[in-house]
Formats: structure tokens, sequence, C-alpha cells
């Protein structure tokens, strides 16, 4: 098995980042916003059924960016009890 990776770098310009971002500034300071922020988006997220939707901008025509990150909880396995709609 080829455990080789390819690791990509693509700009986060999904609104709710900044937002975060501004949030924990205002709330921890400037030495401080940095592991909460880190908590929420390597941590937490990925726990979840995480979805980053890409695209291109104007701004930035020939770079794929992170346009919105999508972040749904996982299903949780049907139980007998609780059958699922379809």
């Amino acid at each position: 098995v080829d455990d080789q990776r390819t690791v990509y770098c693509h700009k986060l310009v999904d609104w709710e980042v900044g937002a975060l971002y501004r949030r924990l500034l205002k709330q921890h300071g400037a030495a401080g916003w940095e592991a909460p922020f880190r908590e929420k988006y390597e941590r937490q997220l990925p726990s979840r059924d995480l979805i980053l939707l890409m695209g291109t901008m104007h701004r930035f025509p020939d770079q794929w960016l992170i346009i919105s990150v999508i972040c749904p909880p996982k299903l949780q396995p049907e139980t007998p009890n609780q059958p699922g709609l379809f």
C-alpha cells in the first residue's frame, strides 16, 4: 500500500471564518485568539462531516479557493426502534 499523500494549500475566504476570527480576537486579544480558533477548525469540525465548497473568484481567476465550509453533524446509524424515512 502506498502511503504517500499529497498536501494542498488553499486560501480560505469563508465569511464565517473571518467572523469567528474577529469575535475571538475581541474576546481573547491578539495573544489568545489562536488556541480557540484551532480548537474549532482542527479538532471540532473534522469530527463532523466536513465539506469544503471550492471555486474561483474574479480577483483570483487562476486560483482555487475554499469559498465556504459546510459542517453538518455526522449521521448516526439507524436503530431498530427508529427506522429511516426511506
